[in-house]
């Protein structure tokens, strides 16, 4: 009597039993994969917003740091004299808007070292992040109206385009709020700022001046730079 109860106990698992307990798990595996490979691309997204978030923190500083010392004196013009950030930090300029390249100057790779960003692989075969850009109340003279913006203007940022890697979500800061579509193109991928003139917000009526911190995309002129930034538009 005491044999045949052993040999109960010792009996294991059927087939049937092992193919429900398989079952169960694929369709567990199912559902948790995907919401824990979404919590996984959530986590990275926070983390460069945090870092966009520096960033943007950062070239504030700095800006005040520079106003304090140049606010009073800077004029409105389209040289290297006239720029916010200018001298040997700046490789060229749009002369069309006044839009400065600071790539891989002094100033810009500061900043990113500073924020550790320049050892980031950017899935493009280089380090560092693969585009970075903001904008200021802009300081290029105008031929027909001048320089419309105060020199708080000049000094404050409005605008930043984070893209951290190849693959990023991209992260636009506009008007005080952070978003990943472009604020600045509607549906119809039409620029709804004429002449880089804001529409709205404490900038309202005047014009925006873009400075590149990085850039890693290939594109090298200031066209397609603003086609690569306008693919990110709303949908």
């Amino acid at each position: 009597m005491n044999i045949e109860q052993n040999n109960k106990k010792k009996k294991g698992f059927t087939l049937v039993e092992l193919i429900v307990v398989l079952v169960i798990l694929a369709i567990l595996a199912a559902i948790l994969i995907p919401a824990l490979l979404g919590y996984i691309d959530r986590a990275r997204s926070r983390k460069e917003l945090l870092r966009a978030k520096d960033c943007l923190t950062m070239v504030q500083a700095d800006l005040v740091e520079r106003y304090a010392k140049y606010g009073d004196t800077l004029q409105g013009g389209n040289g290297k004299e006239f720029a916010v950030i200018g001298g040997d930090n700046v490789k060229n300029f749009d002369g069309k808007n006044g839009d400065i390249n600071a790539t891989d100057k002094p100033w810009a790779m500061k900043i990113l070292a500073d924020l550790d960003l320049d050892k980031i692989d950017n899935g493009n075969g280089s380090k560092g992040p693969y585009f970075i850009m903001f904008g200021l109340g802009s300081n290029h003279e105008d031929e027909v109206t001048g320089v419309t913006t105060t020199k708080h203007d000049k000094y404050t940022v409005y605008y930043i385009f984070y893209m951290e890697t190849k693959t990023s979500e991209p992260l636009f800061y506009y008007n005080g709020t952070w978003s990943n579509h472009h604020p600045r193109i509607n549906e119809n991928n039409d620029i709804l700022d004429e002449n880089n003139v804001f529409v709205d917000g404490p900038l309202k009526g005047k014009r925006l001046q873009y400075y590149v911190l990085s850039n890693k995309t290939g594109n090298n002129n200031w066209s397609s730079i603003w086609t690569f930034v306008k693919g990110f538009n709303k949908n």
